[in-house]
């Protein structure tokens, strides 16, 4: 006897008014990391730097959680939020940092585009059905970051692959917190970046990395501010919201970020940096909103189980 599939759900239903506001937060606070990001690696080592940013936010919300008597993170959920911490931090933002002493930031946002891509790739491995319609939305999506993009790719092939492995770590790092036994509720934010920080702190030392012996009122203010932005918005803020969206919301859903963030990229770029854009980017502009338009009304759900007798 065949077992029925399993009814595939809307993902635009998914979409209560928390997630809305979680959608909203990681669409405006992750699309302003590039810049922050970039005036912080101009002046202290990007993967110390990224390791200290996660530890001292992952020990803010951990002390947090526990004064409201949040219960302690077993062995076995520290042990299960290594691998993901490893992934999304280490791999995903201390690869970004790394690169982009040597990338073009326009460069960073055409391959980072891909992390929905290989989300869904790996998500439809891991028995979650991703429709035809929302593979045309992650089409149009990543299609709208190369047109952004202009095709500038400059940097060196090193750099250029680091940023596509950490759009690929990242990605299976999401899909990742929906197998494995995590912590409860936003103490798995925690664990996951105190254990992310310290692989940072640990792959910037064996790759050599020092701090930089001055005090820190020598630091820049502009860099000073932007890993302060960092670590209270982009880790504490955005990551705890993003958490929310992965065990509320389809990850074809959770994911499309990335494809609004490098619009908000340059326009805090145009705003702040006082860069200037070419004429692709109200092209790109529609081309992404189509594409998240696309992800969010589509159909997702798991896979057909097997027949079975």
């Amino acid at each position: 006897m065949s077992s029925s599939p399993v009814k595939a759900e809307s993902a635009w239903r998914g979409v209560t008014p928390p997630v809305a506001v979680c959608l909203g937060l990681l669409y405006f606070i992750w699309g302003s990391t590039y810049l922050a990001i970039r005036y912080v690696v101009e002046v202290l080592p990007a993967m110390l730097a990224s390791g200290v940013r996660f530890v001292i936010a992952g020990c803010i919300l951990f002390v947090f959680l526990l004064s409201r008597k949040a219960p302690l993170p077993t062995r076995r959920e520290w042990l299960a939020s290594a691998p993901v911490g490893v992934l999304m931090f280490m791999v995903g933002n201390g690869f970004v940092a790394l690169s982009e002493k040597h990338v073009s930031s326009s460069a960073v946002a055409v391959l980072i585009g891909t992390m929905p891509l290989f989300s869904a790739l790996i998500a439809s491995q891991m028995g979650e059905r991703t429709s035809r319609r929302q593979w045309v939305g992650l089409g149009f999506g990543f299609l709208g970051i190369l047109v952004m993009g202009g095709g500038d790719l400059r940097g060196t092939p090193g750099s250029l692959a680091l940023v596509l492995l950490a759009a690929a770590g990242w990605a299976l790092g999401t899909n990742l917190t929906r197998k494995l036994p995590l912590p409860k509720g936003m103490m798995a934010s925690a664990t996951q970046m105190i254990t992310g920080g310290f692989s940072l702190l640990i792959a910037g030392s064996v790759l050599g990395e020092r701090l930089p012996e001055q005090s820190l009122s020598e630091i820049p203010g502009k860099a000073f501010f932007a890993l302060a932005y960092l670590i209270v918005a982009g880790s504490l803020i955005a990551f705890s919201a993003y958490m929310y969206l992965l065990r509320h919301a389809p990850a074809s859903v959770a994911t499309s970020y990335a494809y609004v963030n490098p619009m908000v990229a340059v326009a805090f770029g145009i705003v702040i940096g006082n860069e200037r854009v070419g004429v692709s980017t109200p092209i790109a502009a529609l081309l992404v909103v189509v594409g998240v338009a696309f992800i969010m009304t589509g159909k997702s759900g798991k896979a057909p189980a097997k027949a079975s007798s």
